[in-house]
Formats: C-alpha cells, structure tokens, sequence
C-alpha cells in the first residue's frame, strides 16, 4: 500500500467549519485535546505497522473516534454524513 495522506488538524477544523456554515451548530472545539486524539488515530502505529491496515478503516476511524471523542461542541450527524461523501467513495 503507498504511503496514505492524513487529514491535518487544520483540514478538520475548516471542514468543521464549512459544515457549520451549511448545516448550522457549534463552530467551537470543546477539548482541542480530544480533537488532536481523534484524528491521530487513522494514523496510529505498533512496531511499524498501521493499527488499520487498509484505507477504508483508517478513513472510518476519523468519523468514529470524532463521535466517540465528541472533540466539537455539539457533533452534528449531518458533519459525518458529509465527512464520509466527501472523503470516503
């Protein structure tokens, strides 16, 4: 597999931010803490090798652990629908 592109935390804050402007809710981060935690997991490492070891699940763990880390101040289904059209095929 080459080597995946990760989406960097100012990625995930402007796409919080656009769906913000199209759907409405919460433009603040609770806990940038949880926010940094969520979108370092697709990334996440053991002994060299990927802890998701294909696309597909390290592009479901951004939703996953975005929700389970609730890192914005309301989580909005409509942010992950649109997360996943736009990056998820």
């Amino acid at each position: 597999m080459a080597a995946p592109r990760f989406l960097s935390l100012l990625r995930i804050i402007e796409l919080h931010r656009d769906s913000i402007d199209i759907y409405g809710g919460d433009p603040g981060v609770r806990d940038m803490g949880l926010l940094e935690s969520a979108i370092a997991q697709p990334r996440a490492m053991y002994g060299g090798r990927f802890l998701h070891e294909d696309l597909p699940a390290m592009a479901g763990a951004y939703p996953y652990h975005l929700v389970i880390n609730l890192a914005a101040g309301k989580c909005e289904k409509s942010e992950i629908i649109s997360f996943l059209k736009k990056y998820v095929h």
